[in-house]
This record gives C-alpha cells, sequence and structure tokens, in this order.
C-alpha cells in the first residue's frame, strides 16, 4: 500500500450509543522518554464517580444510568439529578443533573457535563443526544487526549448518524496548558470517520501568539487513509537559488497509484515543478519523476529539466524484470539541483532494462543498458546483454561444476570507437574439501572469448581466445580460550594459502569494452583475475597470503576484534596489461592490512591501510573512528589517503546537550588541495510541543580561476509536534544520514 505523506492535525468525537474518539497520526518528531521530559503532565480534566461495579462492562448496545435520585415524569421521560452517570461499555459521560425521554431515546444533560472514554475527555455545559440515531450537540466542549499531550476547546460539538461530527470554532493544541506556544483554531471542523476524513474552514495556526498560515480550506485524512490535498509548505536560502518556496500537492490518483506536485519558488532562477507519480500493483511497482524549470535565469534562459522511471515487476513465477532510466536536460543539471558532492562528481547516468529468470540450479538474464554522458568521454553501451550461470549447490568432497557465460553486443555513440559483440563462457571444476578447523579446493577453469566486429581493429574483425586457469585455496582455523578484562574471549587465528596460475595469452590486439583495473585490497589478493570485466585475463603464476585474528565473545558470540593482514607474492613477471603488453616486474604487491574494532555497542574503529614494499610509502589509508552513545549522541572522525590523488580528513558530530538542545555539525577538508569540501553546522532547540531546527551549509562546487568556489545556504525546520512541520527538513535529514550521523 503506498503511504501517505504525513499531514497531521488532531479531531476528536463521541456519540453515546457508538461512541468514536479520531487522532490523526503525530508527526515524527523527539522520542516520548524525551518529550514526556519537556512536557508537564497533562492530568486529567476531569474525575467521574466511581462504578457501582467496575469489573463488569455492559453488552455493546446496553445504557445504564445512576444518580442519587430519579423522578418519573410525565411523558416517559425520567429526570436524573444528583453525580448523574451514564455508561456504555468503556464510555462515560456524567453532570449534575439529566433528562431521558424514554420514547424519543434523547438524553439532556446539563450541569457540569464531562466524559471519559479512557483515551478521550471532556467537559461541556450542557449536551442532547438521540442515542437511537447517533445525534446529539455539546456546548462549550474543553477536551483533552492525555496519551497525546492535546487540548482544546469547541464552542459546539454537533454529531450527526453514520459517525459524522462537526466542531464550531474549535483549537488544538499540544503545549502545556499553562504555555501554549502554538494553536491552531478553525471556525468549523468537520469529521467524516465514515470516509475516514476531514475538513476545516478558515484555519488560522499561531505560534508564539503571532498568526503566521491562514488555510481558507484544508481537507486532512483520518487515520491512514490517504486523500488529496496541499501539505504543508517549505522554504529556505542557498547561494546558487536565493529564496526557495515550495507548496507541495498531494494526488491521491486510486488505491494503489498517487504523485506528489511540488512548484517551487527559486528567486534566482524562476519556478521549477518537481512530480513524482508512483504505482503499485500486484506484480509490479514503480515511480516515475520530472522536474522542470523553464527559462532560468541563472544559466542563461535555459530550459533546465529532469526525468527518471523506475520500475520493477515479477510477471510469471521465477521471471523479474527492472526498469531505470534516467535523463537531464543538460550537463550541468546535477551540479545546480544535484544537492552536494556526489551531483558535482556525476560523468554519466545510467538507463538499464533487465529481464531475469530463475531456477534451483541456474539463471539466465537479458539486458540493455547505455549511459548519458554528461562529462567526458562516450562510455559503452550493451545492446544486449545475455548472460547464463549455473547456481549449483556446492557439495563437500565431490566434484562441483559451474558454467558462466555470456553474449554482448557493444554500441558507441562516438563513430571512431570499435563496435561489435563478444561472446565469453567460462566453464569450472572444483573439488572442495573442508570442515570445521581447514578447507582445501583446487579449482580448473578455461576461458574463451570471441570476438565479432563491426569494423577491422588492429588489423582484423575476429578474435578468439582460450585462457586456463588454476588456483588452490586453502586455510586452517585455530582457536583457544583466553580472557581480557575478566571478559570470557574466544580468540582465531585464521592463516591462508592462495595459489593462482593463469599462462600468458597475448591480448594487446583485443578492444576494451568494460574492463579496467579495480581499486586494490585485501579481498582483491584472493580474485582469479586482476581486471575487471571480460575484455582483459591476467597471466599470473602467484601466491597470496593473509592471517587474519579475531577475539569473540565466549558468552554471546560478539566480535569485539578482527585483524587481517595480506600480500601476493608473484613468482613470474606479468605481461598483460590495459591497452597493451606490458611488463611488471614487481615480485611482491602492496601489503594490505585491515583492522576493525567494536570493543561495545558505543566504540567502532575501521582501518585499511596499503603499503608499497619496494618504496615503503603508504599507498592507502583509511580510518574512521566513531562513538555512539545512543541516537542523539554520535561522534565521528574520519581520515582518508590515497597517494597522489586524495588526502581528506571529517570531523562531525551529533550531540544532544540535555533535551532541549541538540548541536550537530560536520566538516569535510582537503588536505592536498586546503580548502573545505564541506561543512555544517547547526542546532536544534527542543520544547514540550514544538522544535526548531537551522543548519548553515558551505559547498565546495569547483575551482574558478583556480580558486575555489563555494555555495552557502541556510536551512531551517519549524516542527509543531503533533501537527506538522515547516521548512527543510528533507534537506538537513539527507545531509545528516550522509554524513554519518542520523
Amino acid at each position: 500500500m503506498l503511504k501517505q505523506p504525513k499531514l497531521t492535525l488532531i479531531a476528536c468525537g463521541l456519540a453515546l450509543g457508538n461512541l468514536s474518539m479520531v487522532s490523526l497520526v503525530e508527526a515524527a518528531e523527539v522520542a516520548p522518554s524525551q518529550r514526556e521530559s519537556l512536557c508537564k503532565p497533562i492530568g486529567p480534566l476531569i474525575e467521574l464517580p466511581a462504578r457501582k461495579s467496575p469489573d463488569k462492562k455492559l453488552p455493546t448496545k446496553d445504557i445504564q444510568v445512576q444518580a442519587d435520585r430519579a423522578v418519573a415524569r410525565a411523558e416517559q421521560v425520567t429526570h436524573f439529578t444528583g453525580d448523574v452517570l451514564v455508561e456504555q461499555q468503556d464510555k462515560r459521560l456524567a453532570s449534575d443533573q439529566a433528562d431521558y425521554n424514554h420514547q424519543t431515546g434523547i438524553l439532556d444533560a446539563s450541569g457540569n457535563v464531562r466524559y471519559d472514554d479512557g483515551k478521550l475527555q471532556f467537559t461541556g455545559q450542557h449536551a442532547r443526544m438521540q442515542l437511537s440515531k447517533d445525534q446529539g450537540k455539546i456546548d462549550d466542549v474543553t477536551y483533552r487526549v492525555q496519551s497525546r499531550h492535546a487540548s482544546g476547546q469547541a464552542r459546539h460539538l454537533y454529531m450527526d448518524s453514520d459517525r459524522q461530527l462537526r466542531l464550531q470554532q474549535a483549537t488544538y493544541t499540544t503545549c502545556d496548558l499553562d504555555n501554549i506556544d502554538w494553536l491552531l483554531s478553525a471556525s468549523e471542523i468537520n469529521l467524516d470517520n465514515k470516509n475516514h476524513q476531514g475538513t476545516a474552514r478558515h484555519v488560522v495556526i499561531k505560534f508564539q501568539h503571532v498568526p503566521f498560515l491562514y488555510l481558507p480550506y484544508l481537507r486532512f485524512p483520518l487515520g491512514d487513509q490517504r486523500m488529496s490535498g496541499f501539505l504543508f509548505p517549505a522554504f529556505g536560502n542557498s547561494d546558487a537559488n536565493g529564496v526557495e518556496f515550495s507548496l507541495p500537492y498531494y494526488w491521491n490518483i486510486a488505491p494503489n497509484k498517487d504523485a506528489t506536485i511540488v512548484p517551487t519558488f527559486l528567486k534566482k532562477r524562476g519556478t521549477k515543478l518537481d512530480t513524482e507519480f508512483r504505482y503499485l500493483n500486484a506484480r509490479s511497482q514503480g515511480s516515475f519523476e520530472f522536474s522542470y524549470l523553464p527559462n532560468d535565469q541563472a544559466a542563461n534562459g535555459l530550459n533546465r529539466q529532469y526525468y527518471h522511471w523506475t520500475h520493477q515487476a515479477t510477471p510469471l513465477s521465477g521471471w523479474n524484470a527492472s526498469l531505470d532510466y534516467q535523463r537531464a536536460g543538460d550537463p550541468h543539471y546535477f551540479e545546480d539541483f544535484g544537492g552536494g558532492l556526489d551531483g558535482t562528481s556525476l560523468t554519466s547516468l545510467e538507463r538499464h532494462a533487465d529481464l531475469t529468470y530463475n531456477q534451483p540450479d541456474w539463471n539466465a538474464s537479458l539486458l540493455v543498458q547505455d549511459y548519458q554522458v554528461l562529462s567526458g568521454s562516450s562510455a559503452y553501451q550493451r545492446l544486449p546483454q545475455l548472460r547464463l550461470q549455473t547456481t549449483l549447490p556446492e557439495k563437500d568432497n565431490h566434484l562441483n561444476y559451474a558454467l558462466n557465460a555470456e553474449w554482448t553486443r557493444f554500441d558507441n555513440n562516438d563513430p571512431v570507437q570499435v563496435r561489435g559483440s563478444r561472446f565469453d563462457a567460462m566453464p569450472s571444476v572444483k573439488f572442495p574439501w573442508q570442515n570445521d578447523a581447514m578447507f582445501f579446493i583446487p579449482k580448473f577453469s578455461l576461458k574463451t572469448t570471441q570476438y565479432q566486429l563491426e569494423q577491422a581493429y588492429n588489423g582484423s574483425t575476429e578474435y578468439n581466445l582460450a585462457q586456463p586457469v588454476f588456483s588452490l585455496d586453502s586455510g586452517v582455523f585455530l582457536e583457544r580460550d583466553t580472557s581480557l578484562a575478566g571478559v570470557p574471549l574466544l580468540q582465531t587465528l585464521e592463516p591462508r594459502l592462495f595459489y593462482l596460475y593463469a599462462p600468458y595469452r597475448d591480448q594487446s590486439k583485443l578492444p576494451v569494452f568494460d574492463t579496467a583495473i579495480p581499486t586494490a585490497s585485501l579481498s582483491n589478493l584472493f580474485s582469479e583475475n586482476r581486471f575487471s570485466g571480460l575484455d582483459r585475463y591476467g597471466d599470473a603464476n602467484q601466491v597470496s597470503a593473509s592471517l587474519t585474528s579475531r577475539l569473540l565473545r565466549t558468552d554471546s558470540g560478539t566480535e569485539l576484534f578482527n585483524a587481517s593482514i595480506g600480500q601476493t607474492f608473484y613468482l613470474n613477471d606479468r605481461r598483460v596489461g590495459l591497452t597493451g603488453n606490458t611488463l611488471d616486474t614487481r615480485k611482491r604487491s602492496n601489503l594490505f592490512a585491515e583492522m576493525h574494532l567494536r570493543p561495545n555497542d558505543h566504540w567502532q574503529l575501521d582501518s585499511e591501510w596499503q603499503q608499497d614494499p619496494d618504496t615503503q610509502q603508504t599507498q592507502i589509508a583509511t580510518n574512521q573512528l566513531q562513538y555512539r552513545l545512543d541516537r542523539d549522541k554520535i561522534a565521528r572522525l574520519a581520515y582518508r589517503y590515497s597517494r597522489n590523488s586524495l588526502d581528506t580528513r571529517e570531523l562531525g558530530f551529533y550531540w544532544r546537550l540535555g533535551p532541549r538542545w541538540q548541536f550537530f555539525a560536520n566538516d569535510k577538508f582537503d588536505l592536498r588541495e586546503a580548502h573545505t569540501l564541506e561543512r555544517f553546522s547547526g542546532f536544534q532547540y527542543d520544547s514540550c510541543c514544538w522544535a526548531f531546527r537551522v543548519m548553515i551549509r558551505k559547498n565546495f562546487r569547483g575551482l574558478v580561476n583556480g580558486q575555489p568556489d563555494f555555495e552557502n545556504g541556510i536551512y531551517f525546520e519549524l516542527a509543531l509536534k503533533g501537527l506538522s512541520s515547516f521548512g527543510n527538513r528533507r534537506n538537513i535529514d539527507n545531509l545528516l544520514t550522509t554524513a554519518g550521523l542520523n
């Protein structure tokens, strides 16, 4: 079921004979324990007389009346006085006096009218109800919902049949009664509990006694039902866009379809329209996003647009289909509207459609893939790619067979680039011998590749490659009992040896469609190919060795510490290169080390390190230390280094000082270029019934005349707890999540 964006008000009502209390879901805010510490106990609004039989519930439709005195009058009217109490199930209404007409079913209660159903309480001066028809009117109502710390008043409350409720001159707040910081008032609120929707007219929201939002008409859902209508606005400010203001509209098209339409005014650019359409069917789901900004004043009148369609489906048993298609109207769209460093670094947009068929022992897939190039060279398209691979269950001490096969036609928009098809098949067989203490897995594979090119490349349009590969993976698991600071631990020692042999095959004339050299890592030491993709297969005669040690708690099995070190030793020089034959004469790979430390639920340290054994220079280093006391107290320190390309440090924290104040900041700095990459800081203030967040952000956009260019922005959010929020909540949350602080 599609979920409705939260638009939250509260509505309440009752009907003796069919009493009900309806309230909308409160907006997400601070944890309940923190909310309770900020608010004064709301306390019960009323105290009703004690039940005569407190442990006995009445049948659903039965009504019981008790009073100090009862006098029968003409025309079947009984007059009750003195602690009058009318009960039905868990619902009770009390007053000083009441008249009940047995013929018409009308109850007239006056004098200190009080009502309680365990969730809702209210008082009034007079109540007149026709119990048999669930109709009535209560005057001068004051209500309270203790579970939501909510209260309000209404001049009149009307109940009609079919669970229709109407409040006139009504108010609502979740603030302390002696400090009402915000208040919603409406001339009339209608609640249709049967159709699960409500309307309000002439709505005024006041904050700190100052009106700041007026809505002549408002529709809202009751409970989880979705309905069309405007959501609350958002606003902010940035250097690139100036003042921003948006007013989202939610369109409930059908139970399985909806759309959100967001017009946004950008002072420096114009008016931008963002639309998201979602659908959910029995066997498929997806969304379509479209953004359009005509005549961008900050881009010389350029029309800016972007659309993105995603779709997933399971048309038949065993079949899966997906589609992801996106397109930007110009190469600089994400620089202006991407919202962060990721947007400025995008060089292309991937689009693909694939269809997969799964069986217990094998699967097959069809893929069509291309790219929209934003910057740089044109990328190869797969038009199409067919894949087949086996997924047979692995059996110890038996021969295990596998096959990976692929046929792909590669195309390119650049007429200079070679185009054609490639078929690759790699059958393999292995015999795993393993138990709890050790493993020994020999494996033999044969890679065969054939090219059919549309134009001559290096003198030919056809190429064939046959590459045998042999590997032997082995390891031992050693363990011993130990302890640290009185904590019983299990320590492991896990040496691993991996031998790989692949004879040299000349591949210098083959095209390069999808192959690259992956980032070196400890896990890649145990890969059978030093290239990613299928156009190159590295010659190898090498041994990779690693040693891993872990510390686990004996009582729970929780891993506290994990450290590994590894290296590859080359027995022959390597000759296969990405763009031709090259000679790599190194005898050893980089030395890799990893360490992960989690001594308790609060501290976490992760480190990765690479060193060139010939120069003794560090090639890559990554360190991240995090302290997380709870979801509101987080501190992070990170350092990332890659020789000749990257040298950054990042410091961030998200810390609550008491129940009211919360501070957060993050600073990512480029040590190599000596400038900030991204910096933001802000705070949040919480009271009982409202919260305010503000964030100031500085974001690196690139170099202008050799100098760093930054975009500055300010985002803020005002949350009226139990109602809704106003401002840039999504922007703030996204930045905190990306920085690992949320």
